[in-house]
């Protein structure tokens, strides 16, 4: 995954993300708000399987 902080008044990451699925190499578009507070590497690493598209996300894929 590659990323980026956008211009927004938001702190928001864009980018482009390599994913190996059971049909093969994809690459796909990444939107991601920044947490807030201090979580661990391990903690993040064990989010990463979830998904949650907030209204800001959204109406920020929608624009790209």
């Amino acid at each position: 995954m590659a990323v980026q902080w956008a211009p927004f008044s938001e702190p928001v990451l864009v980018g482009q993300a390599f994913v190996l699925t059971g049909a093969g190499p994809t690459c796909l578009p990444v939107i991601m708000r920044q947490q807030v507070g201090r979580i661990s590497l391990r903690h993040a690493m064990r989010m990463c399987g979830d998904v949650s598209l907030d209204q800001l996300v959204a109406s920020l894929a929608r624009e790209r």
